[in-house]
C-alpha cells in the first residue's frame, strides 16, 4: 500500500483505498490515479487539463469526476509512458 512508501518531502498522504483482488507484486502491471489539492484544500484540476490530450481509453469517471489512469509495472527501475502510445 501507499502508506508503506516513504512521502517525498512536502507530500502528505490524504486517502489510500485498497482495491480488491490478489495483492500486486513485483513485474505487475498497476493502474492508478491521482487528485492533487492544496494546503488549503482547493483542488488542482490535473485530471481535468490532461484528460484534454488523453485518448478515451486513459479516461475513467468514477462518482462524477473524470479521472485519468495511469499505468506502471512494478518493480522497473525506469517506467516508459506506455501510456501515451494507446
Amino acid at each position: 500500500m501507499l502508506r508503506q512508501m516513504k512521502a517525498k518531502s512536502g507530500i502528505k498522504l490524504l486517502d489510500d483505498r485498497e482495491g480488491s483482488g490478489e495483492p500486486a507484486k513485483k513485474g505487475d502491471k498497476v493502474i492508478y490515479n491521482v487528485r492533487v489539492h492544496l494546503n488549503k484544500g482547493d483542488e488542482v484540476p490535473l485530471n481535468e487539463r490532461q484528460a484534454e490530450f488523453l485518448s478515451a481509453s486513459m479516461l475513467r469517471t468514477e462518482n462524477g469526476r473524470r479521472l485519468v489512469d495511469h499505468e506502471l509495472i512494478l518493480g522497473k527501475e525506469e517506467q516508459l509512458l506506455e501510456s501515451s502510445m494507446r
